[in-house]
């Protein structure tokens, strides 16, 4: 619980301070002027109105937590993902990990139930333009204590895995030198999560614009649906949506495995056992956090220029493409940044999908450590690092660059 606590710490950190950094400063210094004290402020108004943010943090650090696989096995925690991992790969039982994977997913149903059911009736808006807080400086010991309460998730959540990891993989290196094998494997991981990023941004654009287009045209209960559907396949854990693939893809292999047959030629299978039924896993996985993104994206742009568009004469096709792709350039590289480091990670889904003899870097650290080599598993799982710090350094200096661009 410790461990999932300080990795999965920051969904609910980071929506909750969006939010507290939009509040209007006007109804807190209301809630000041009528003699409530700071704490009573924070406990009574600011916390209320966070209160959709924390909401969805944690629904999606509950999500995150159902589907680790890697830090329950090594634990020896019996989850119901190692469970169908274990009745699925061990025991050849397709029927029983189903079944395990059916239970898990009433529990995903109910867990998304309870989070919607619990703010059903609450809206949080304000006619006037919210004006931001102005931060409050600590000094002495509260601002100490502040320091160290802040700086403490992020030492034992990265800074003391990460500095362990650099420590054991440079004396690999040192000893043994770079393993070929982990060349391939972080191939593998670039090349499957490049080609799923690709395919789920396509896929992403393409249902957030039909979206915007059903809402223009007042059609908001197939918005709302067609957007409940689409963001469905990230609240289903990776253990899970693999299982629900192998029969029907299985069963398409056999289809086409008799007609190459009836053709003269051998019989194969196409898609399991291939980097394609992986890309599908990853894309009807992922594809949430693409719509989201974009979906984001497209509310800041106003439907008054969709109107300018088209009285102008353009299409719907004509309207994305010269008018809302250059608008959504920031919002398409966050989410594509986003669905890259979700991909180089995912564990769950690719250890029951992957071909014979594929490896990534997720499945590699996932061997070493159940051998118990965890100075072999340390440089993958340093890679793992870099792979997802790196899109994020070259993300930040892009928006930099972007902002200074729009500044002039």
């Amino acid at each position: 619980i410790v461990l999932l606590g300080f990795v999965l710490y920051p969904y609910v950190y980071l929506t909750t301070r969006a939010l507290f950094m939009t509040q209007a400063a006007g109804l807190l210094e209301a809630a000041r002027s009528l003699g409530a004290t700071p704490l009573q402020v924070f406990w009574r108004v600011a916390l209320p109105l966070a209160r959709p943010a924390i909401a969805v943090g944690v629904a999606l650090a509950l999500l995150e937590a159902l589907n680790d696989i890697g830090a329950s096995e090594f634990l020896g925690v019996q989850t119901l993902t190692v469970s169908i991992y274990t009745t699925w790969v061990s025991r050849g039982d397709l029927a029983g990990a189903a079944q395990i994977a059916l239970a898990m997913l009433g529990v995903v149903a109910l867990l998304l139930t309870l989070e919607r059911y619990g703010r059903r009736r609450q809206r949080y808006a304000s006619v006037l333009r919210p004006r931001p807080l102005q931060p409050l400086q600590l000094r002495g010991a509260r601002g100490l204590l502040a320091l160290l309460l802040g700086l403490l998730p992020v030492l034992l959540g990265f800074v003391v895995p990460a500095a362990y990891l650099l420590w054991e993989a440079v004396e690999r290196l040192q000893v043994a030198g770079f393993s070929p094998q982990l060349l391939v494997a972080l191939w593998n991981t670039l090349r499957v999560a490049l080609l799923a990023t690709v395919v789920a941004m396509a896929l992403g654009l393409l249902v957030a614009w039909a979206l915007r287009l059903a809402q223009a045209r007042r059609r908001n209960a197939l918005a709302m649906a067609s957007s409940r559907t689409a963001t469905l396949g990230y609240a289903i854990p990776g253990t899970v949506l693999a299982i629900g693939l192998l029969l029907p893809l299985g069963g398409l292999d056999a289809v086409a495995s008799r007609l190459l047959v009836l053709l003269g030629g051998q019989p194969q299978m196409l898609l399991m056992g291939s980097v394609t039924v992986l890309v599908l896993a990853y894309t009807l996985r992922f594809l949430a956090v693409s719509v989201g993104g974009i979906e984001a994206g497209l509310a800041r742009i106003p439907l008054s220029l969709d109107q300018a568009a088209a009285s102008l004469g353009e299409g719907a096709a004509g309207m994305l493409r010269r008018v809302h792709l250059p608008l959504l350039r920031p919002a398409l590289a966050a989410a594509a940044l986003l669905v890259f480091v979700d991909t180089t990670k995912e564990l769950s889904a690719t250890l029951v999908l992957r071909p014979m003899n594929f490896e990534t870097l997720a499945t590699w650290l996932y061997a070493e450590a159940a051998r118990g080599t965890y100075e072999e598993g340390a440089v993958a799982a340093l890679l793992i690092v870099v792979s997802g710090l790196l899109p994020v350094i070259l993300l930040a200096r892009a928006g930099a660059a972007y902002g200074v661009e729009d500044a002039r």
